[in-house]
């Protein structure tokens, strides 16, 4: 971001000796040829901004459909980051798909949390976009998950980190019946 906004020669100096630094450090750490780190940062020299997410919120008979992720074997709402070309609807489906086998259809936007308001432990800043999805079937388990299933809102399974804090203000919310409310 320095390189692209810098206004004079003496900051551009600053931010092409610390994204050299930068380079030279990953090169050694990883083994790799200094030019080949360079060549891949200055194709990636763009705005950095915060990255979106979408999950798809799906409850029958008042339970909530969660999934025992891989990655920790703790529990969440089915969903992940919005790609390229995705609507935030289209993900938080796409990634209940992705997750748990099932078609859904997005039917109410809940709102969003911010990572950095609840303790979330990544280091980039996401918002989290919640939805309503309506879908038949069974779920299953996916590469990306051991299980999904059904869990009443007083006997929720181990959550997954920050989501723990999202849960109670999403849950009321779903009570509520408030229309697209944004929260944080």
């Amino acid at each position: 971001m320095g390189l692209h906004f810098s206004l004079s020669a003496y900051d551009t100096d600053r931010y092409e000796w610390a994204l050299t630094t930068s380079a030279r450090l990953v090169a050694a750490l990883d083994a790799r040829d200094l030019q080949d780190v360079m060549q891949e940062y200055r194709g990636h020299l763009g705005h950095v901004s915060p990255l979106n997410s979408a999950d798809a919120v799906v409850m029958r008979d008042g339970k909530l459909l969660l999934i025992q992720r891989r990655d920790s074997g703790l529990w969440a709402i089915p969903g992940g980051l919005v790609e390229v070309g995705d609507t935030l609807a289209g993900a938080a489906m796409r990634e209940l798909r992705e997750e748990t086998g099932l078609m859904g259809r997005a039917t109410r936007y809940l709102g969003y949390f911010d990572s950095r308001t609840v303790k979330s432990q990544s280091r980039q800043q996401i918002f989290h976009h919640y939805f309503l999805i309506e879908a038949q079937g069974e779920p299953g388990p996916s590469n990306e998950t051991f299980e999904a299933a059904f869990f009443a809102p007083d006997a929720l399974p181990e959550l997954h980190f920050e989501r723990e804090v999202t849960f109670s203000a999403l849950l009321a919310l779903l009570r509520s019946g408030e229309a697209s409310p944004l929260f944080e």
